[in-house]
């Protein structure tokens, strides 16, 4: 995904059901696939979820990083292993002008700075 004024990141779509305040991903299939795509391609993955069975335009994002540092291992006998991951931990994306919260959330301020000089920028120059 290219976003204007940031750059690109890659994006995983995930359209899973959201249980006790949290998402699931699991760490085999996803986590370690994650984690080795990074470092091939030099591009942040995110996971973005979309609740089932809710009609809003509301996207949770969380970097891979992130997910791996906030979420909760949980064993399980039935199927593979997997994260919980509680929402507090996800950046609502609404609309465009959300994204910008997840480059500040890697990057930190330098985010913020390159969304305002963007934005600055996009206002004065006509074209």
């Amino acid at each position: 995904m290219l976003i204007p004024n940031i750059g690109f990141i890659a994006v995983d779509v995930k359209h899973h059901t959201c249980k006790n305040n949290s998402f699931t991903l699991s760490i085999k299939s996803e986590i370690v696939k994650s984690s080795e795509f990074e470092h091939l391609t030099k591009l942040y993955l995110w996971y973005a979820y979309k609740k089932k069975n809710i009609n809003d335009n509301s996207w949770y994002f969380i970097s891979a990083y992130d997910a791996m540092e906030n979420g909760k291992v949980i064993s399980s006998q039935k199927t593979e292993d997997f994260l919980s991951i509680e929402l507090k931990y996800f950046k609502v994306v609404t609309d465009a002008n959300d994204f910008s919260k997840l480059f500040s959330a890697r990057i930190g301020t330098i985010g913020l700075i390159s969304k305002t000089l963007g934005d600055y920028f996009s206002k004065k120059i006509k074209v």
